[in-house]
């Protein structure tokens, strides 16, 4: 079977909108998914800091900040804050 990369939102797809908590039958399923060769990855709108209690459950990588924080494992592979005028 080939690898795949999987894609998760975080808001209504993972968990209920502004919750933490996946339910338990979507984190089996993501380990199941591991287990068989694909990479999993948080796909959200928040910033790296709000997915924080999501990187516990072993994900490969993530989306973080509507695409501007990228990482897969340790590595950043992209990084592109706000400024402080785009902020306001």
């Amino acid at each position: 079977m080939d690898r795949k990369l999987i894609f998760l939102d975080v808001d209504g797809t993972l968990t209920p909108p502004g919750g933490y908590v996946p339910p338990e039958s979507a984190l089996r399923a993501i380990r199941r998914a591991q287990e068989l060769g694909h990479k999993v990855f948080l796909c959200s709108g928040r910033n790296y800091g709000m997915l924080a209690p999501f990187l516990k459950y072993g994900f490969d990588g993530g989306i973080a900040s509507c695409g501007g924080y990228v990482y897969a494992g340790d590595d950043v592979l992209y990084n592109c804050p706000l400024t402080d005028e785009q902020k306001e």
